[in-house]
């Protein structure tokens, strides 16, 4: 026999959690898919490297009693409890049946029969429209991309600035494919100013050895739509604001662009070799 067992351990806290009256919850619904929620509402937030498993849906529902227990609510009628999930958590929507039983009520929303209102929402699943937007940015791959791409036809720039923060190649990619621009000013001075110089071009550089297709296409796009001269112009007037910065961007921006010009070459050369290969492979048929 054990006595003094300990039986929580930390995280104790949650991600989120929504009071609402009848009116904000009327204007959460134009925005969200959580036409359910009610009095409080509790949000939990699972990526691919924090999966929900029946261990962790034990755990989540634990919180949220001890969450009942700290403002004193007894009447389960005023709580729901919703998890975000990145990848689709199969064991836990169909394999223990004895723990929790859930059935699909939407595209990508599985409900409980659970005593609480539980519900789990399954990103990569959810229709492509608006109340789904922000929860479509915890997608990852096409789906993800198809998101992005979408905000960016339908100029959602808020929207598509806070993907940035979180899937900085991604956002990229599709800027560049969609070739849906806000201002060279507004795009210069959020990247700059609120996700960093350095964090910009270490990404694009990355992209260089991942994809130096793309990497080139995105530079080159970004000059001809936009325009190197207005680019110039901007970090020009960054000098009277914060000399500091535009002098390492400039200088960021002058070693993108020799790498950028290294690799246009060696490929101009691989071209080049390919062209004479195939025209030796063509004599020597002859």
């Amino acid at each position: 026999m054990q006595t003094q067992v300990e039986v929580g351990r930390l995280p104790r806290t949650l991600d989120a959690v929504v009071v609402a009256d009848e009116s904000q919850r009327a204007r959460i619904v134009q925005w969200f898919p959580f036409d359910y929620f009610r009095h409080y509402n509790l949000l939990e937030f699972k990526s691919p490297t924090d999966p929900l498993t029946p261990d962790e849906y034990k755990r989540v529902i634990a919180r949220a009693y001890l969450f009942l227990a700290e403002v004193g609510e007894n009447d389960l009628e005023k709580v729901t409890v919703t998890v975000i999930t990145a990848t689709k958590p199969r064991k836990v929507l169909k394999g223990v049946p004895q723990l929790v039983r859930f059935v699909e009520e939407a595209s990508g929303r599985y409900r409980s029969d659970d005593k609480l209102s539980v519900r789990v929402l399954v990103a990569p699943e959810l229709p492509l429209e608006r109340r789904n937007y922000l929860l479509l940015l915890f997608a990852r791959g096409q789906k993800l991309r198809e998101t992005l791409l979408r905000l960016a036809q339908e100029g959602w720039w808020e929207v598509v600035r806070l993907a940035y923060l979180l899937h900085p190649k991604e956002a990229s990619e599709v800027l560049a494919m969609s070739r849906r621009y806000p201002t060279l000013e507004e795009n210069i001075r959020f990247i700059v100013r609120d996700l960093g110089a350095e964090r910009l071009l270490r990404e694009i550089g990355a992209m260089m050895e991942e994809d130096p297709e793309l990497a080139k296409r995105l530079s080159s796009e970004m000059v001809r739509d936009l325009g190197a001269e207005r680019l110039l112009r901007e970090i020009g007037a960054m000098m009277e604001e914060d000399p500091e910065l535009a002098r390492r961007l400039s200088r960021d921006l002058l070693a993108m662009s020799e790498k950028v010009e290294k690799l246009l070459r060696e490929d101009e050369e691989q071209k080049r070799k390919r062209t004479n290969r195939r025209r030796r492979s063509r004599k020597q048929g002859r």
